[in-house]
This record gives C-alpha cells, structure tokens and sequence, in this order.
C-alpha cells in the first residue's frame, strides 16, 4: 500500500511560503515605527494570506519615525527662533551687550 503525499507536500510548501512573507510583512512593518503588538499581529496575517501584495502595502505607508523626528526638529527650530527673538527684544531693552547677545545667538544657531 503506497500513499501519495504530493498533495500533503504542496500545503506545507504554501504554507511556509505564507509564513516568511508574514515575516518579511511584520518586519517592514515594525521597521516603518508601527511597534504596536496589534499592528504587528494585522500585518502578520496580511503577510500569510496576500503574501508580496501586503509587503508592498506595507512598504509604502508613510513611516511613522520620520513624521515624528519631522515634528521634533520642526519643533526645536520653532523655539530656537523665539529664543533668538526674545534674546534680541532683552539686547534692545538693554539687559544684553552686543558681545553677550552674539555670543547667545550663536550658541543657539549651533544647538541646530
């Protein structure tokens, strides 16, 4: 008696090819900022069932570190000025030399 496990090869052949794209598809994921465990579970899924569509998905959403480091330095530049406008309105009023006041402005322009 001789029993045929072409079939049964093929299925365990698909389903690891689903299981490394659900790899690959997570790790894109995480590696875009989108740590969450339920972000990574989805993206999971996504990556077993439609395996390089869902990669390609996942590699063309918008990262999520570089609009958080965007805001943060758009941030710090935005209070860098306001510092160097009050440091101008102190030097006007007199409480700031010209030397204290270049000084103070070109330590903050190097903080950039």
């Amino acid at each position: 008696m001789s029993f045929d496990f072409s079939g049964v090869g093929y299925l365990i052949a698909i389903i690891f090819w689903g299981f490394i794209w659900a790899f690959v598809t997570s790790a894109v994921i995480s590696n875009k900022g989108y740590d969450s465990d339920e972000d990574n579970v989805k993206w999971f899924w996504l990556g077993f069932f439609f395996g390089f569509f869902a990669t390609i998905v996942a590699a063309t959403k918008p990262s999520k570190i570089t609009t958080q480091q965007t805001n943060n330095s758009t941030q710090v530049r935005r209070t860098t000025i306001e510092d160097i406008e009050k440091l101008a309105k102190l030097k006007e009023q007199g409480v700031l030399t010209e030397e204290e006041y270049n000084k103070m402005k070109s330590d903050l322009i190097d903080k950039l």
